[in-house]
């Protein structure tokens, strides 16, 4: 994972050097911000792609995005110590598109 601020996508901890241009038609990308319960940003929660190593941090503005994702159902998995796991299942990924998806991660008791 990569430094505050960093809105790269990683495979296994190292960057994906994306060849492939903004409009594949293969692939698709997500993009949202974290935010807490009272709607103010949450920095470096931990966004993924359920059963892929497509996996991001959201920089100090709660944004976040991944590419290079296969197409089809979805599931992304969002984590941050303090802060209970949302899961959100079902997002249907077509190539070429980008879902903007936004997630509210409430705080842990």
């Amino acid at each position: 994972i990569g430094p505050p601020g960093d809105r790269n996508t990683y495979v296994d901890g190292v960057p994906v050097q994306s060849r492939v241009p903004v409009a594949d038609s293969t692939t698709g990308r997500l993009e949202g911000v974290i935010r807490r319960e009272d709607g103010a940003p949450l920095a470096a929660a931990r966004v993924a792609i359920v059963g892929t190593p497509l996996r991001t941090l959201a920089d100090s503005l709660g944004r976040f995005r991944l590419q290079s994702i296969p197409p089809g159902l979805v599931t992304i998995r969002v984590t941050r110590p303090e802060f209970r796991d949302a899961l959100i299942e079902g997002l249907r990924l077509r190539g070429g598109q980008l879902i903007l998806q936004d997630v509210v991660l409430a705080r842990a008791p």
